[in-house]
């Protein structure tokens, strides 16, 4: 006979305390000044595969430390099969670039995204 197995949900990050939060977050990952060395290694295919599977450990290995709230996604579409650009706001549900990284926060009912990519 076969038991079953219960996988439990991963929880969803914990809401900042306000949008301020948010903001200070995003201003530190946008001048962090390892992050242009994390886009540029997720040009390359395998890498970006990689991250994919751990974002939050992809960027600790670049020695950037994001806070719980932030949801962290890597970009796997092609820049041909998405819009152009390097920093733009996002709705959660967006296509993203590939090569890029989205920092996601859930505010009052409410998801704020935030695209980074190289050019």
């Amino acid at each position: 006979m076969l038991g079953r197995t219960a996988f439990a949900a991963a929880a969803p990050p914990a809401e900042p305390k306000n949008f301020g939060e948010f903001q200070k977050a995003i201003a530190a990952l946008a001048t962090h000044p390892k992050l242009q060395a994390a886009l540029d290694e997720l040009r390359s295919e395998p890498e970006r595969k990689k991250a994919k599977g751990d974002p939050q450990g992809f960027l600790r290995k670049h020695g950037i430390q994001l806070p719980e709230f932030l949801e962290v996604k890597i970009g796997e579409e092609s820049p041909e099969e998405s819009a152009a650009g390097t920093v733009r706001a996002l709705p959660s549900a967006a296509v993203s670039i590939a090569g890029s990284i989205t920092i996601c926060a859930t505010i009052k009912g409410k998801t704020y995204c935030l695209t980074f990519s190289a050019q």
